[in-house]
């Protein structure tokens, strides 16, 4: 487990990559305003690909774990690149990222037998916890609170209701960003 000074230099690292690979993306391959998050997702279909074929090239012994690394590092600025193009934060994405991890545990998996994908057994799926895209309080889990702009172009673009929580912490719901809204900057 990480101590943590290595969780907090995990952090930025993970907010130092976010930033550069936002600002390139945007210089190289269009603003948010103007391109959406589907082709970052087609693209990391083809990536997850290329990893699957690295992992089974160089597992064994002797493999390259560079070039796994590689493949993978490919993936996390995909994913990076649609969340942020669907108008999450790297902090939104990663407490998403927390409620669907419990709604995992809550599930029935069985054992799996070869290194293929298992699903979970189908039934009632218990509902992500989408609260927890908002500031919980913790002191080391410190939020820019920076409010995606509403309809009017200012505040509280965020739950849309204009409410906060229990906490005076607006929650921010992760939602579909329309067309429209991408190219006339809405």
């Amino acid at each position: 487990m990480l101590n943590e000074c290595r969780w907090m230099e995990l952090g930025a690292a993970l907010g130092d990559l976010a930033t550069d690979q936002a600002a390139w993306s945007q210089a190289t391959f269009g603003s948010d305003a103007e391109r959406g998050p589907i082709g970052a997702l087609k693209h990391l279909a083809k990536e997850a690909r290329e990893a699957e074929i690295a992992c089974v090239m160089n597992l064994g012994i002797g493999g390259d774990r560079g070039i796994i690394a590689e493949e993978l590092a490919d993936c996390l600025l995909l994913i990076l690149d649609a969340a942020r193009r669907s108008g999450l934060t790297p902090l939104q994405l990663i407490r998403a990222a927390q409620s669907k991890m419990a709604v995992n545990k809550a599930r029935t998996w069985p054992k799996p037998t070869s290194d293929e994908p298992v699903e979970h057994v189908r039934g009632t799926m218990p509902e992500p916890d989408l609260t927890r895209l908002a500031d919980d309080g913790n002191p080391h889990h410190e939020v820019c609170n920076e409010a995606p702009a509403g309809p009017d172009g200012e505040g509280d673009g965020g739950s849309g209701t204009g409410e906060e929580d229990a906490d005076d912490t607006e929650i921010y719901e992760p939602r579909t960003v329309s067309h429209d809204e991408r190219t006339n900057g809405i």
